[in-house]
């Protein structure tokens, strides 16, 4: 891959891995535990306790995200980004636009 694609892509990691920082720093409040102290009624409880694990699982899928934008750098580091862990081929481009944390091709993905 070109170094110009390369530094592209790096920096589009960097600030993918800042806006995902932020957003799992900023996302605590609905993931705390609901109190059942409250005086709220057994429904209001039951969407209270809904929205607490809607927002535990995007946090988690936040934090997956990040571990693997932070993965890509490092390969980036080491001139490994953009080519198959499975196939050892180059990952087309286009796949890299949408996820460019992607570690695997089209082929193997769906293989």
């Amino acid at each position: 891959m070109d170094p110009l694609r390369i530094q592209y892509f790096q920096k589009k990691l960097e600030e993918l891995e800042a806006e995902l920082e932020t957003a799992i720093e900023t996302n605590t409040e609905d993931s705390e535990p609901v109190s059942l102290e409250q005086s709220i009624g057994r429904i209001a409880r039951m969407e209270a306790i809904y929205a607490q694990q809607t927002a535990m699982e995007l946090k988690q899928r936040q934090k997956d995200r990040l571990k693997a934008v932070e993965q890509a750098l490092k390969r980036i580091r080491q001139g490994r980004f953009g080519i198959c862990v499975r196939c050892k081929k180059p990952i087309a481009e286009e796949r890299l636009e949408i996820q460019p944390e992607a570690v695997v091709c089209i082929g193997c993905a769906q293989g």
